[in-house]
């Protein structure tokens, strides 16, 4: 298990280039917990009844497993079916088991939707479930107060003249602490810069310490993106604020993609922070304002979601924000969504 932290500033000079690092916060879901998830053997049916009354609609629930050996909690984000089906969803997620999750873990939660469609080809559709990576709130450990744990030096990596100034170059470095007085294990997940940068910027990443860490306990984690500016950071142009229909205007490959997204039932119209890693690293996806988890299947495909951008020009804006308008109404692609398990 990690705990992951958010840290940022800024440095400026190298002649004409200026630099920036930040340490950002990423939320990573145990892919190996959620692999071994039991849905139960008996698929949802429509009844005899129902098909003929062409009872339909949508469920939206979280799940929220806390020990391998139980069934979920079950929230209702957003329902639009009468209670027969209703309670048709409910009795199948009883039989849910997630029986990799350790029972000191924390909790895991995820969000799955059920689509009851009679006169469909596949009367009954579903997405599977859509793990969401999030820390709990009440853990003292994991609040805004834990940064002062943090140590770094003083001042700022000697980066010297680069050994080219043609474009902005970026450097992406995984920390994962696991000692109180040693230096962070490092990776290095992405670079553009030259050898020496990397060398100067990984001897003053090696001085990092978090002294909180309990030794045999669990690992903290972090990932901090270096970035050295040439000239303009932004191609001309660049709108740090779009709408839905702008923002997939610039994506690559939209019209290939098949989605049904209907944010009526998402608490409409709300904003979200999309910040650009691929094809590098992956993006970065948050909401503004009050999280709801009825947008975790949206927000986990904008997440997916690569920019039609030429080599100088995605250097020029890794790591930006772009703040995306999500108005009401529904956003559907291709031949809308297929069935995906039982």
């Amino acid at each position: 298990m990690h705990t992951l932290w958010n840290l940022s500033w800024l440095w400026l000079g190298l002649g004409a280039a200026s630099a920036q690092a930040q340490m950002v916060e990423i939320k990573p879901v145990d892919a190996q917990v959620w692999g071994c998830l039991h849905k139960g053997t008996e698929p949802l049916r429509y009844t005899h009844e129902e098909r003929n009354l062409e009872l339909g609609g949508q469920v939206r629930v979280s799940l929220k497993f806390t020990a391998p050996d139980k069934p979920p909690q079950v929230d209702v984000l957003f329902r639009g079916v009468g209670e027969a089906l209703m309670q048709k969803v409910w009795f199948h997620l009883q039989a849910y088991r997630l029986p990799c999750l350790a029972p000191e873990a924390d909790p895991a939660v995820a969000v799955q939707e059920f689509r009851f469609e009679p006169k469909a080809e596949a009367p009954i559709a579903w997405t599977a479930p859509r793990a969401v990576a999030g820390l709990e709130a009440d853990d003292p450990q994991r609040g805004p107060g834990a940064f002062g744990c943090m140590r770094w030096p003083e001042g700022y990596p000697e980066l010297g003249r680069p050994d080219f100034l043609a474009s902005t170059t970026n450097m992406v470095v995984d920390f994962t602490f696991d000692h109180p007085q040693q230096p962070a294990k490092l990776k290095v997940a992405y670079s553009s810069m030259s050898k020496s940068q990397e060398l100067r910027i990984i001897e003053f990443a090696e001085q990092y310490r978090m002294p909180c860490v309990v030794e045999g306990g669990k690992t903290r984690s972090a990932r901090q993106h270096f970035k050295v500016l040439m000239g303009n950071e932004e191609p001309p142009g660049f709108k740090k604020e779009l709408s839905l229909r702008e923002f997939l205007s610039t994506i690559k490959g939209i019209n290939s993609e098949t989605v049904n997204f209907d944010f009526r039932t998402m608490g409409c119209p709300f904003k979200v922070a999309w910040t650009l890693g691929k094809p590098a690293i992956d993006n970065s996806v948050g909401e503004v304002g009050k999280p709801d988890l009825n947008r975790a299947e949206f927000l986990a495909w904008l997440a997916g979601l690569e920019m039609n951008l030429q080599k100088p020009d995605f250097e020029s804006l890794m790591g930006n924000a772009l703040t995306v308008n999500v108005s009401c109404g529904r956003l559907k692609l291709g031949q809308g969504p297929s069935p995906a398990g039982s």
